[in-house]
C-alpha cells in the first residue's frame, strides 16, 4: 500500500468515497483553578482501521459497521485505512481520529501516547497461527525448529498474530521467527493467504478468526502448522478526550444488549462473535510479550 488513506462515508452520502489578545493578567496571591477539561462533540465521526485486508475487502467488511455507527449516532461517520499497522498511532496523536481499530500494539502504542481507551472488541480472544498448504512437507508439532530458514509470509511487522507467533516459536524450540526464517512482510492478511496457495512462502502467520471465514474450499488446501496462546481481541478504541455523552452514545451501540439485534450484522461482516468491553490492564501480558521479544512501544 502506498501509505495514503481512503475514506468512505456513511450518513447522508453513504458509500461516496473520499480519497482522499491584549487583555492584562491580574497576578493572585491565590492559586489559580485547573482548567476544565475540554471534551470535543464532532458533527462528523472517524474510524481509522490498518490495513489488515485487501484494501476493498476492507471497506466491505468495515461497512457495516460505519452504517450501523452512523444510524446510532445521527452523525456521518468515515472509514479511513492507515498507510500502516505501524503509521495508526502516530495519526492518532495527530489527528485524534474518534475510533480507531488495529493490533494489539498499536493499542497499546496508542494507549500510550494519545490516551486511547478500548472501547469494544470481539467477544473471543485470538490466537495466532501459522499454517501451510495441504501438501506441505512441514508436519504438525510442538516444535518451531523445522521452519528455520523458510519463507515465511506475515502481515505486518506489527500484527498481533506475528507477535504471537513469535512468542510461540522461542518458547517452543528456541526459534527467532525475526532471524531464523525467511520473513516475507506482505499487505495484510489476504496477501499471507496467497502466498501460501501459490507457494511463493512456505507458510504464513495469520490468525483465527480470519482463517474460519476463508471460504470452504481455501480453507480446505490450507492446513493449520501451530497456534499460539490467545490473547485479547484488538479493540476499536475510542478518543478519550470525546465528549461524555457522545461516548455513552457509542457504548450503547456496540455494547448494550437492548442494540445487540441491530449491530449484530456489523459484527458478521467483521466475523465477530460478540461484543465484550475490556480494560487496559489487560493487554499486560502482550506488553510483557513484547518486552520479552525487544518490540519497543
Amino acid at each position: 500500500m502506498s501509505g495514503k488513506k481512503l475514506w468512505i462515508i456513511a450518513g447522508a452520502a453513504m458509500g461516496a468515497v473520499i480519497v482522499g489578545g491584549g487583555a492584562s493578567l491580574l497576578l493572585l496571591s491565590a492559586k489559580a483553578p485547573a482548567p476544565a477539561h475540554t471534551y470535543h462533540d464532532p458533527a462528523e465521526l472517524t474510524i481509522e482501521v490498518v490495513p489488515y485486508l485487501d484494501q476493498a475487502h476492507l471497506v466491505a467488511v468495515w461497512a457495516p459497521m460505519v452504517s450501523y455507527l452512523s444510524e446510532q449516532t445521527g452523525r456521518p461517520v468515515h472509514l479511513q485505512i492507515a498507510g500502516s499497522f505501524e503509521s495508526l498511532p502516530t495519526d492518532l496523536a495527530k489527528n485524534h481520529a474518534s475510533l480507531a481499530y488495529g493490533s494489539d500494539i498499536s493499542y497499546i502504542v496508542a494507549h500510550d501516547s494519545a490516551g486511547y481507551l478500548p472501547l469494544a472488541a470481539d467477544i473471543l480472544p485470538i490466537a495466532g497461527m501459522i499454517i501451510v498448504r495441504q501438501d506441505s512437507p512441514l508436519r504438525d508439532g510442538a516444535d518451531a525448529s523445522a521452519l528455520r530458514g523458510k519463507r515465511i509470509a506475515i502481515p505486518s511487522q506489527s500484527a498481533s498474530p506475528y507477535l504471537f507467533a513469535r512468542g510461540w516459536a522461542l518458547t517452543h524450540g528456541g526459534l527467532h521467527l525475526d532471524t531464523d526464517t525467511q520473513v516475507q512482510t506482505l499487505n495484510g492478511l489476504d496477501a499471507v493467504t496467497r502466498a501460501v496457495l501459490s507457494g511463493s512462502a512456505d507458510a504464513g502467520v495469520t490468525f483465527r478468526p480470519y482463517f474460519n471465514a476463508l471460504p470452504l474450499a481455501t480453507r480446505n488446501q490450507l492446513r493449520v502448522l501451530i497456534e499460539t496462546e490467545h490473547y485479547p481481541a484488538p479493540p476499536i478504541m475510542i478518543d478519550p478526550n470525546l465528549a461524555p455523552a457522545l461516548t455513552a452514545k457509542l457504548q450503547h451501540a456496540l455494547l448494550a444488549l437492548d442494540t445487540a439485534g441491530l449491530r449484530a450484522p456489523a459484527l458478521l461482516s467483521l466475523n465477530w462473535q460478540g461484543t465484550v468491553s475490556e480494560d487496559d490492564a489487560e493487554f499486560n501480558g502482550v506488553r510483557a510479550l513484547a518486552v520479552r521479544l525487544g518490540i519497543p512501544y
